[in-house]
């Protein structure tokens, strides 16, 4: 009987825990979450997770968004998570002001422990840019030999940028990633200085690549070459800069300048792109590395330097990418290589246009064959672009056309169709004073832009005038950046600089105003480093003043640091103030509570520091974790994030 009544109580204590203690519990994905810098007028959204890790119904009642510039665009609330659930929120952010909107958004849930959780939310606006007219502009050190669009590194959900800046005998670091998101003098995400078998840098423009996660930590990375005496191939994490992974040439003697790098998509079924490489003095190959950790799986010396290089589709059968090896001077060659893991790199196919080729670039069938085409440029000889048929067949001719351009070509770039004809055709740099456009068809000109000096760079960007084809950008040795109309050729602007253009790129929007942005580097004049540049597109719905030198005149925004951070017993807090006003900073925890007010008094224009002790308005001294500091002056206002490590 006493046995039974034990039972009994036992049996009600497991169910009152089970009823009482079971509750929803909210988890938050991000602690920050980041918009970059958006063009007033402009948008850009971001998306984080909420789930219930806990095991009854999680009832999210309202996000408390901390300005009207912010919009939650999915789900409906209220939300409702079964235990175990996750759901995506979108948040919108569509700034009207040029003014940094740093605060935090507060979510209301049914969690009895953290029914209040809070992120801190980081965006800027900024002025509406004009096309060309140059967004920020990041003093480098040298010359800009490459720049490339590395995807976003810094969560912001904007591509960011990589540039290698680096002539001979220069010390310091040299390899840059700088958000693409910013205005003024843009934002350095980091810079390294690789080591390989010396400290040298990159050169030529072909010297990076953008392949996609070596890794597989769910960034971008980067594939970097090296020459002078380095002679090293580099696979670098997009987030950090640091070095994943390195192939030192000297390793398999004769070892080589690195000038042109590919990638040659999954080659051995481990979800990361191998990349191919061409060198020069003395190795004179081509070379393909495993993506993931740099051994390499083949290559194959030829004649001469290897100045180009391009993956081709395969054409062998075995269901392979190949590769494809532009040589010049004592060589004059384009080479075909089985992509099939070989030792040595068996050669396929190998054609002759009697001249050096400096440039490949894989095109759509051209011949009807149903095999990838091979566009090519030549040097001095003819100087000539061209079309060869990338498979070996004596149903078709060898030479699908050619084109005499008149001038030594220094890029033969694919674009999408610009004609209507269905077919991708082809922009030329040479050293001519022209950017041309050809039919990738025939080979037949379709329009040129004539300028005042030397285009030796050229891309393709996504459209910018609406018309549904590409637009192409030039960049010239007068420092112009011209973009054109991919259709026709004419000029829709033209932004002028202080040095001569040594690469341009595409980058896609990176201020919100839904139009494609631009990339330029320059090279160093008069001991002065050249400068990368970030040029607005497209049409934007306002425009303000431009200083002398054509940069963005900068806006006024707090500028709001502390150092240093993490800290343990105190840090200095810095900021600017740009006019007069009333200025409050007050610090909050994460919760949102505030804790203690350091400044509430006017002030006038200038910079100020002052010490936070870690302590709250009575004085004391609060715990380890993450908290916030609010900076209002007017109707300015800025955010930083303190960390306290005790």
């Amino acid at each position: 009987m006493e046995r039974n009544k034990l039972i009994k109580i036992i049996l009600c204590l497991l169910l009152w825990a089970a009823t009482t203690l079971a509750r929803p519990i909210i988890s938050v994905s991000v602690d920050t979450l980041y918009f970059g810098t958006v063009s007033a007028g402009g948008g850009h959204s971001r998306n984080f997770d909420i789930s219930n890790t806990g095991d009854s119904v999680l009832v999210i009642s309202n996000l408390n968004l901390p300005d009207p510039v912010f919009s939650l665009l999915s789900p409906t609330l209220p939300d409702t998570l079964s235990g175990g659930a996750r759901h995506t929120y979108s948040i919108s952010f569509r700034p009207l002001d040029a003014f940094p909107y740093n605060d935090f958004l507060l979510i209301c849930s049914n969690d009895t422990v953290n029914s209040r959780d809070t992120i801190f939310v980081n965006a800027a606006g900024s002025r509406a840019f004009a096309p060309g007219e140059i967004i920020w502009s990041y003093q480098a050190n040298y010359d800009i030999a490459s720049v490339v669009t590395l995807g976003d590194v810094n969560n912001d959900g904007f591509p960011d940028v990589a540039a290698e800046s680096y002539e001979w005998g220069s010390t310091g670091n040299h390899l840059l990633c700088l958000s693409g998101s910013g205005q003024g003098g843009g934002q350095l995400i980091w810079s390294a200085r690789p080591l390989g078998h010396s400290y040298a840098g990159g050169y030529g423009d072909g010297c990076l690549l953008a392949p996609g996660d070596l890794n597989l930590n769910g960034s971008p990375d980067l594939v970097f070459g090296t020459g002078w005496d380095s002679r090293t191939i580099f696979g670098i994490e997009g987030r950090t800069g640091q070095t994943i992974w390195s192939y030192n040439t000297y390793a398999h003697i004769p070892s080589g300048w690195i000038y042109s790098l590919a990638s040659m998509g999954d080659l051995n079924n481990d979800s990361r792109p191998e990349i191919l490489a061409g060198m020069g003095s003395d190795a004179n190959m081509g070379i393909c590395l495993n993506g993931a950790n740099g051994v390499k799986l083949w290559r194959r010396a030829v004649e001469d330097a290897v100045f180009s290089v391009c993956r081709l589709d395969d054409i062998t059968g075995d269901n392979i990418s190949d590769a494809i090896l532009g040589a010049a001077d004592n060589d004059d060659r384009v080479i075909c290589i089985s992509g099939a893991l070989a030792d040595t790199g068996i050669i396929k196919w190998a054609y002759s246009p009697g001249a050096p080729v400096y440039s490949v670039a894989r095109i759509n069938d051209l011949n009807g064959d149903g095999y990838n085409d091979i566009i090519i440029g030549t040097w001095n000889v003819g100087d000539r672009v061209m079309a060869i048929s990338g498979h070996v067949d004596s149903t078709y001719a060898r030479v699908i056309w050619s084109a005499p351009v008149g001038q030594p070509i220094m890029r033969a770039l694919v674009c999408h169709d610009l004609n209507g004809d269905g077919l991708d055709d082809v922009v030329v740099g040479s050293w001519g004073h022209y950017t041309l456009a050809l039919s990738g068809a025939t080979g037949q000109e379709l329009w040129r832009n004539d300028a005042s000096d030397d285009i030796w760079t050229v891309y393709p960007s996504e459209d910018i005038n609406g018309d549904s084809i590409p637009e192409i950008i030039s960049g010239s040795f007068n420092g112009s950046v011209i973009l054109q109309n991919g259709a026709n050729g004419h000029t829709l602007w033209s932004t002028p600089t202080d040095s001569k253009i040594l690469i341009v790129q595409s980058i896609g929007d990176v201020n919100g105003d839904s139009i494609p942005d631009i990339l330029a580097g320059q090279q160093m004049r008069n001991g002065v480093g050249g400068k990368i540049l970030l040029i607005s597109g497209g049409s934007s719905v306002r425009r303000e003043s431009v200083n002398d030198d054509g940069l963005s005149a900068p806006n006024d925004f707090l500028t709001f640091t502390n150092y240093p951070n993490p800290f343990n017993s105190e840090t200095i807090i810095s900021y600017t103030l740009p006019e007069p006003e009333l200025v409050t900073l007050e610090i909050y925890n994460i919760m949102g509570q505030r804790l203690t007010v350091l400044i509430n008094e006017p002030q006038l224009p200038g910079s100020y520091k002052m010490i936070w002790n870690g302590r709250d308005t009575a004085f004391k001294a609060v715990s380890s974790g993450v908290y916030f500091g609010r900076l209002s002056a007017g109707k300015l206002r800025s955010t930083c994030k303190f960390t306290i490590l005790r």
